[in-house]
């Protein structure tokens, strides 16, 4: 048996404790109502980072709504995954993943002992300046260690090719080679991207590489390789003999999978022979720290434009899981179930009409609108597809699997109608989902793509979602999603069958009802949605009169009821030709 724990350690030092259940979200942040509070820290935001215990891991995500980022492993990031032991800081605080496996009991602490505090102080202290922390004995010395110093910020700020050419001086200079050749593999051989050469030679024949020297380097990349040449023809040389070369280094850095490596290699002669334990040996620990700094700054780019690019579309903790899978073959367009989400904000075209500059004045309210029901999608592990100017188009189970995508989708539906009128008073929404199968994946052109899905149930999605502006209600799902949304998560009442505009064959709607929080809530509750069904079966089979008696007994403030009553008592004035049972539209 194992137990979790996140231990979190502020900057105070204090150090809290909390044992985590499997497959259970806990939110961590400032707010004393986060499932793990930190206290005494500032820079932790009401609610930062969300964790939740995974196959042995644990994965952290930062709140959408957090104003500082969270470091893992000195990079800043919005996701990541943590194993037994590590750690990532949050804010000034440090949150530490630990795992204890229960084999046998432990024997009870011996808490007889406790810890001196020394208040002697040291008869002198010393802090270093800056100079003292990067002096060094000798010049090469110096020029190696300042150069490793500013080695990642060079590769951040300044273009590759300058890089690479001011990498290969450096390598020269310091190692004291011939010449430094940085190049790459390709079928037709060795393409080198930077060369430098020491003066004797400038104006000599090419420079030549030994292609066993690199083929090693390649293969024990990013660990240097070091061979050693013996002028004496007799002699039985280690690789290919070099005319005039005594000893060559080859390191091998690659800048992301599938692609070639980059080889840094450099040659030179001794004037007698040096061992394993000579200079050469140091120079090939030079340039295998500078090819593993930059192996590592590359991997890190590619990472961050990963997540950069997953960031626009998916929560953080779907985020980490493609990260640590094959990203690219997620994302190719394939067929999936998903359920599909559509909001919408109710008179928005209202509130904003006449000037544009209406539409601006809005903007503040509109992003922090837009902002929580992102959060609520992001919450229940939903991708947003597409933003459509007070509209949001989201989905489930993509590209990500997720068995429970329909409840997860549902429940999402439900918090962003009542989140709406929190953030901005007075104002409503209407969502609609629908669940089937659809393509999704990276979509658009070779220049700009965007993470998408095709196919019926987005049609319909976007059509359930249209009626909830008639019926009055703020969450209407298809009949496949109420027979599959769990009962904890919503009550579903069917509100009748409709014909959307375009769409030839009719579709039975449900209201989607938040689960009632005490019994007689939960009793006043189905009692209306049995009167419902009594009146909906009425009202299809034409009975005009008896319908409205069953909606007129349905509280006043029930709107999709309302929209009911009123279709019964006109149809009771003026009854519709060849009646069917189904509500024709007019308009999406």
């Amino acid at each position: 048996m194992t137990d979790y724990f996140a231990e979190i350690q502020n900057q105070s030092a204090k150090l809290a404790s909390h044992k985590l259940e499997p497959g259970k979200r806990y939110v961590v942040g400032r707010s004393k109502t986060a499932d793990l509070p930190v206290e005494g820290d500032p820079y932790i935001s009401r609610e930062h980072v969300e964790v939740c215990v995974e196959s042995d891991q644990l994965v952290v995500s930062r709140r959408s709504l957090a104003t500082n980022p969270i470091v893992f492993k000195g990079v800043s990031t919005s996701a990541c995954v943590l194993k037994a032991g590590d750690e990532v800081t949050i804010g000034q605080s440090t949150l530490r993943f630990k795992m204890v496996v229960k084999e046998a009991p432990l024997p009870k602490p011996d808490l007889t002992m406790s810890v001196r505090k020394i208040d002697r102080k040291p008869n002198n202290s010393h802090a270093l300046k800056s100079e003292e922390l990067y002096e060094m004995t000798d010049d090469a010395g110096r020029l190696q260690f300042l150069f490793l110093l500013e080695l990642p910020e060079l590769m951040k700020t300044r273009p590759r090719q300058e890089v690479l050419t001011h990498v290969a001086k450096v390598l020269r200079t310091t190692t004291k080679a011939h010449w430094a050749t940085v190049l790459t593999t390709s079928p037709d051989g060795f393409q080198v991207l930077a060369e430098d050469v020491d003066e004797a030679r400038r104006k000599g024949a090419a420079h030549p590489v030994s292609g066993t020297l690199v083929e090693s380097a390649i293969r024990d990349a990013p660990r240097p390789v070091l061979y050693f040449w013996d002028k004496n023809a007799d002699a039985s040389p280690q690789a290919t003999s070099i005319l005039g070369i005594d000893w060559a280094i080859a390191a091998a850095a690659y800048d992301a999978e599938g692609e070639p490596p980059l080889v840094f290699y450099v040659a030179g002669e001794a004037s007698n022979y040096i061992g394993e334990k000579g200079g050469q040996k140091e120079s090939a620990r030079f340039v295998g720290l500078v090819t593993d700094i930059i192996a590592r700054n590359l991997a890190l780019d590619v990472l961050r434009e990963k997540q950069l690019r997953l960031g626009h579309f998916f929560s953080p903790s779907i985020c980490a899981r493609l990260l640590e899978g094959k990203e690219q073959a997620d994302l190719q367009p394939r067929i999936a179930e998903s359920t599909v989400l559509f909001f919408d904000i109710r008179d928005f075209s209202k509130r904003t009409q006449g000037a544009v500059e209406n539409l601006l004045a809005y903007q503040g309210e509109l992003r922090k609108v837009m902002t929580a029901m992102t959060e609520a999608i992001f919450e229940e592990n939903g991708v947003v597809i597409q933003y459509m100017g007070d509209g949001i188009m989201a989905a489930w189970n993509v590209p990500v699997e997720d068995p429970l995508h329909v409840d997860c989708a549902s429940r999402a539906a439900l918090k962003m109608a009542s989140r709406i009128g929190q953030v901005a008073e007075g104002w409503r929404c209407g969502v609609g989902l629908d669940v089937g199968n659809v393509v999704a994946g990276a979509m658009g052109s070779d220049q700009v793509y965007s993470y998408g899905i095709m196919g019926p149930v987005v049609n319909q999605a976007s059509r359930i979602e249209g009626i909830t502006k008639v019926v009055g209600a703020r969450v209407l799902v298809s009949e496949a999603v109420a027979k599959r949304v769990s009962a904890k998560i919503g009550l579903s009442r069917r509100v009748g069958r409709f014909q959307p505009v375009g769409f030839t064959i009719p579709v039975d709607l449900y209201e989607l009802i938040p689960p009632p929080g005490d019994p007689k809530e939960e009793q006043e509750i189905h009692g209306n949605i049995q009167l419902t069904n009594q009146g909906l079966e009425a009202f299809e089979r034409g009975e005009w009169e008896k319908a409205a008696k069953c909606f007129r007994k349905l509280p006043d403030d029930d709107s999709p009821a309302s929209f009911l009553l009123y279709l019964a008592m006109d149809y009771q004035r003026r009854p519709p030709r060849d009646w069917q049972g189904v509500i024709e539209l007019k308009e999406k």
